[in-house]
């Protein structure tokens, strides 16, 4: 690990850096850590941490009934239109036609790099999802939202949807969803793996950088998007459209099938330690007995 590898928390003035300090600070009052990940995916870093605490990997926590069902029943989208009509427009689509884009909810973009996605997005002819807040973009050009509508109106004639929000688990397990553009954010890093779906990863803040350098080095789950300068000081770059559009390529080409094979592999490894005598289940009967056994927490 180099020193541009060290989460961008630390050297971007990140708002979350405060929180993280916190948090390590305090881990040594915990009675135990219970972690969002699971055995198989991350075997060395959880060994070395039940070396040092009492560690329990129960991840993903995503309910365990949703885990194998290849889509989610909609019974809880019928009063959210737009959820429900995003849902609906994709039954519409081609198996493996759309892009999946969300960016999180904190992380923000500049106008000319939605506009550069935009560009690469008609370049490639890819039909595409996007969950597009309202804040998203930081630097409309003199306040001028009109601009900013003009740019995203591109949209209509591709064939394509912008939504405020998406019921993100629901589209990602639709066959018609060829891969996702995620910020990396863990909790979307952890759906998309149970989801089976392989990621154009766009880290922006906090740790989603580590998170991108695995699932682009060690899994293979990944094309990565790099952003960032050669020197942690170096500002974010803006991503050119052609470079976009070439990713945007390998993942629709035999890298895309290949990554596809790999987070399918994980998909079913994460399964697995959900099953009888997994890892995870196993993890939370050992916490249950321990938590049990403390006379300090009776």
């Amino acid at each position: 690990m180099t020193r541009k590898d060290l989460p961008l928390a630390f050297y971007d003035d990140d708002v979350c850096l405060d929180f993280i300090g916190k948090a390590c600070a305090r881990r040594p009052e915990a009675f135990c850590v219970l972690a969002n990940t699971f055995q198989e995916l991350e075997p060395v870093a959880i060994a070395a941490m039940r070396e040092r605490m009492r560690y329990f990997a129960i991840g993903p926590l995503i309910p365990r009934a949703l885990l194998r069902e290849a889509q989610l029943p909609r019974e809880d989208l019928r009063d959210h239109d737009e959820h429900l009509g995003c849902m609906e427009w994709l039954d519409r689509q081609l198996p493996a036609s759309i892009l999946y884009i969300a960016f999180g909810s904190v992380a923000v973009l500049s106008f000319r790099q939605v506009k550069e996605i935009l560009d690469a997005l008609q370049a490639s002819n890819q039909a595409f999802l996007w969950s597009f807040r309202k804040n998203f973009v930081v630097d409309v050009p003199d306040n001028d939202h009109k601009a900013l509508d003009e740019l995203l109106d591109r949209a209509k004639p591709m064939e394509s949807r912008l939504v405020s929000w998406a019921p993100q688990l629901h589209v990602l397990r639709h066959p018609a969803v060829v891969g996702f553009v995620t910020h990396c954010g863990w909790n979307s890093t952890m759906e998309a793996i149970s989801s089976g779906v392989p990621m154009l990863a766009w880290p922006r803040t906090s740790e989603q950088n580590m998170n991108s350098k695995r699932m682009v080095e060690e899994w293979k789950i990944a094309l990565g998007v790099n952003n960032h300068g050669q020197d942690t000081d170096d500002p974010p770059r803006v991503i050119q459209s052609r470079e976009i559009a070439r990713l945007i390529e390998e993942l629709n080409g035999e890298e895309g099938k290949s990554m596809k094979e790999n987070v399918l592999r994980l998909r079913d490894a994460l399964r697995a330690a959900h099953g009888p005598g997994g890892s995870a289940c196993e993890s939370l009967r050992e916490f249950a007995e321990c938590f049990a056994k403390s006379p300090s927490l009776r």
